[in-house]
C-alpha cells in the first residue's frame, strides 16, 4: 500500500527537459550565471520555485555539486542554491544535467524567482496560505517574459505573517 499525500500543501512537480536544452541555455545563462574572480570559473544560481525540491532533486543538487563544482552548494536567502567554482567550459553540461532533474529554470534573481513562506501550512502566526499566490504568480511570470524583462531588478517575496509590512509605533 503506498502512502497518500493530505492536506493543503502545495507539492513540487517534476518535468524534465526531454526536448533540445540548449533552446533556453543563453536566456538561463544571462540570469543564473555570474563570473568570479578567478579566470576560469563561473557562479551558477540554481532557482528553486517556492523553495520545493523532491528528495530525488536534492540528492541530484549533490551529485551535480561533487561533479561540477568544489563539492558544495550553498543555500541562499532567496530559496536557491549556487554552485561556485564551476569553469566555464562545463557550464553547459551542468545546464543540460539541471534542466533533466527539472532544476534549469532561467530566471534566478529576477522578479520571475518568487519567493514564498509556507505561511498557515505550518506557522501558527500566519494568517494566509501564501504559497497559493507564490505558485500563481510564478506560473504567470513563466508564461510572461516579456513582462520579466521590463522589471529586471525587482523582487516578488510572499509573506504569510500579518507583522511583515506593518508601521510599529
Amino acid at each position: 500500500m503506498s502512502a497518500q499525500l493530505r492536506g493543503p500543501g502545495i507539492y513540487p512537480e517534476t518535468q524534465p527537459v526531454t526536448t533540445n536544452a540548449d533552446l533556453g541555455f543563453s536566456a538561463w545563462q544571462g540570469t543564473n550565471v555570474r563570473p568570479q574572480k578567478q579566470a576560469g570559473y563561473v557562479m551558477v544560481a540554481v532557482r528553486v520555485p517556492l523553495g520545493d525540491l523532491t528528495s530525488e532533486q536534492m540528492r541530484v543538487l549533490g551529485d551535480l555539486a561533487l561533479a561540477y563544482s568544489d563539492g558544495t552548494a550553498c543555500v541562499t536567502a532567496d530559496q536557491g542554491f549556487v554552485f561556485r567554482w564551476i569553469k566555464t567550459d562545463r557550464v553547459k553540461d551542468l545546464y543540460r544535467s539541471l534542466c533533466a532533474a527539472s532544476l534549469g529554470l532561467a530566471g534566478a534573481n529576477t522578479i520571475a524567482d518568487v519567493g514564498s513562506c509556507p505561511g498557515a501550512e505550518s506557522c501558527k502566526l500566519a494568517v494566509t496560505q501564501s504559497r497559493g499566490l507564490g505558485k500563481t504568480l510564478d506560473e504567470f511570470l513563466r508564461a510572461s517574459p516579456e513582462l520579466v524583462a521590463l522589471a529586471p531588478d525587482v523582487d516578488i517575496k510572499i509573506s504569510g505573517c500579518p507583522k511583515i509590512g506593518r508601521a510599529h509605533v
